[in-house]
């Protein structure tokens, strides 16, 4: 496997700002970023191409934590020297007092956690053998458990007395890494901390220690053992990153970051002498830092700025609303393209919910507490570089909808086929009404509204029987709606109407029978609610006794609901549902045994 990356991808140059050049003293350098492999372990290399002849260069090989020890390539640049080339954050170059140098920089990967030094021994000469390292400058770095790999490989003695493998490691930066105890008993070493000492002795070794204030892993036995055998040997330094966790090794390999309590307040505790230098510096001093033969001439750069990324204006709803539609651009530059995009939130009350965090465009829901939401939207380009932007959300407190009535309902009979309605609509928590709309929502024909946009209007062509519906709907300033409804009832008329059937006749509101039986007081038919939504209640009151035959009949004559009644007392009551019969004008037909006939209208709305 050898992907490779060319001449200023992945950015490879420098802090990138804007489009433009600058010069250096150097040869004509060709660095190039790859990916491959070593006996089956992935790695990423960065090296000068252009080295001629016989020239060399230093090399450091860096071993990753055991987050990232997996087959997985994209984890091996999540922490260390490949992050910060990947990100625009160092170009791979090391300046010393002569002139700038490069070494090779392989990031190397085991694909699990506790490898012996035997199982590493193959990739690091497989390594020395592939590229013109200078064998006097080979260096190792590893962060946690990266960091006791390089440990354990240099104390390692395949027989006592033999350090062969220590002598191939001129010196060891060790950020946070773990105790490097023979825990498992399968290193022929000395035990911690002597092995080290051993090593600065045996073999000439050097180590620069980094350790959290609030992350003890015994380092300072380390760089004591190592400067009691060789004084000089180790460095020890503890920092506050973090608070002091097991953290931020990526600030500590920053090139800007330099290992002086007056240049770094971010040191808590010194053993051995202060770095005023970057940890690169440091290790490529530990060797020879002589220049390859041919480096002279001036070099041009050419900087390309990261993509340009704009994550949209800022919105603010109030509750219930918790959701939005957000917009992003995201545009590269000097060529190159957009390679991925990704949301992220970054502050907010409650964590929301992103539906499509690598495109563009996306919702956001879930944001159901009051507060500001800042989501970030990053883009990464075709070079490896990445630029961002970000946008707030604020979610206001809930308000309440408009207050709306539309007023009382009315009865009319024809021919009258007009009403006036009267509304109300009020704003709420200081809101206030910006439109009104009336709307007709049932009947049997569809009426005219005068003045829809008013409180008050005429409603007229309602020319036929029945219920009609109307809602008068209020808008306020917030956008929220509230609404109301009322009905209009429309009566047949003082005109006798004759159903189909030629049986039954009825006059107005009034009870007609046939051959209808003497009454006395508190005698008669009465039916309720009316209007009626669902269940007609029926109160017969009369001296008369037997089966009587119920029915509901449409303003067409045609029965619709049937009911069979035993009245075995002068009053009988019962109920007839009506529920699912459409709005309108109905009539009840009652008959008893003899043949009499009564019938009552109502109007189901």
């Amino acid at each position: 496997m050898r992907n490779l990356y060319p001449r200023g991808a992945r950015g490879l140059f420098l802090s990138l700002v804007a489009t433009g050049c600058f010069a250096m003293t150097s040869r004509a350098q060709q660095m190039v970023t790859y990916d491959t492999t070593f006996g089956g372990w992935n790695a990423i290399v960065t090296e000068d191409v252009a080295l001629q002849g016989t020239d060399s260069a230093a090399g450091i090989v860096f071993f990753p934590g055991i987050g990232q020890m997996t087959t997985k390539l994209s984890d091996l640049s999540v922490n260390g020297p490949h992050y910060l080339i990947n990100n625009g954050l160092w170009d791979g170059s090391v300046t010393l007092g002569n002139g700038l140098h490069h070494p090779f920089i392989i990031s190397l990967q085991p694909p699990s956690s506790g490898y012996s030094a035997t199982a590493v021994l193959p990739k690091i000469q497989a390594i020395l053998s592939r590229y013109r390292i200078k064998r006097n400058s080979f260096y190792l770095t590893g962060l946690s458990c990266g960091g006791w790999q390089a440990n354990e490989f240099v104390a390692y003695q395949p027989t006592p007395g033999d350090n062969s493998y220590g002598r191939l490691v001129k010196a060891i930066v060790n950020l946070e890494g773990v105790e490097p105890a023979d825990s498992t008993g399968g290193y022929a070493s000395e035990s911690y901390p002597r092995k080290m000492g051993h090593w600065a002795r045996a073999c000439g070794g050097r180590e620069l220690w980094v350790e959290g204030s609030n992350d003890w892993r015994d380092m300072l036995a380390g760089a004591q053992n190592m400067a009691d055998s060789v004084p000089g040997s180790a460095s020890y330094f503890m920092v506050t990153y973090g608070g002091g966790a097991h953290c931020c090794w990526n600030t500590e390999y920053q090139p800007s970051v330099t290992w002086t309590t007056a240049s770094n307040a971010n040191i808590s505790q010194v053993f051995g002498a202060q770095l005023p230098m970057n940890v690169w510096q440091w290790l490529l001093r530990q060797g020879d830092t002589t220049m390859p033969a041919g480096e002279s001439g001036t070099k041009i750069f050419t900087l390309v700025a990261p993509p340009t990324v704009s994550a949209g204006k800022g919105q603010t709803i109030n509750l219930p609303a918790s959701s939005v539609s957000v917009t992003g651009t995201a545009t590269g530059n000097g060529g190159a393209t957009i390679a991925a995009l990704n949301w992220k939130q970054e502050t907010g009350p409650v964590t929301a919910t992103i539906g499509s965090p690598y495109s563009l465009n996306t919702s956001i829901t879930g944001m159901t507490v009051t507060g500001s939401y800042v989501f970030k939207l990053t883009a990464t380009d075709s070079r490896g570089q990445t630029g961002n932007g970000s946008m707030t959300v604020t979610i206001g407190v809930a308000t309440q909808a408009p207050t709306v009535s539309a007023g009382k309902g009315q009865t009319i009979s024809l021919p009258s086929t007009s009403v006036i309605v009267n509304g109300t609509a009020t704003g709420n928590g200081g809101a206030y009404l910006v439109a009104l709309n009336w709307k007709q929502e049932t009947g049997p024909v569809t009426a005219t509204i005068g003045s829809p946009y008013s409180l008050s209007t005429s409603i007229t062509g309602m020319t036929v029987a029945g219920s009609y519906i109307f809602k008068l709907t209020g808008t306020d300033n917030k956008g929220q709606t509230g609404n109301g409804s009322m009905t209009v009832t429309i009566l047949p008329g003082a005109s006798t109407t004759a159903i189909a059937n030629g049986a039954t006749t009825v006059a107005d509101d009034s009870l007609a029978m046939t051959n209808p039986p003497a009454t006395s007081p508190g005698t008669g038919t009465e039916l309720y609610p009316d209007p009626v939504r669902d269940l007609l209640n029926i109160r017969l009151t009369n001296g008369s006794t037997g089966k009587l035959s119920l029915a509901v009949l449409n303003m067409k004559g045609e029965r619709v609901r049937d009911l069979e009644l035993d009245k075995q007392s002068p009053m009988i009551e019962s109920a007839i549902d009506v529920g699912r019969l459409p709005a309108g004008l109905y009539i009840l037909e009652i008959i008893t045994g003899d043949g009499r006939r009564t019938a009552r209208k109502f109007v189901r709305q």
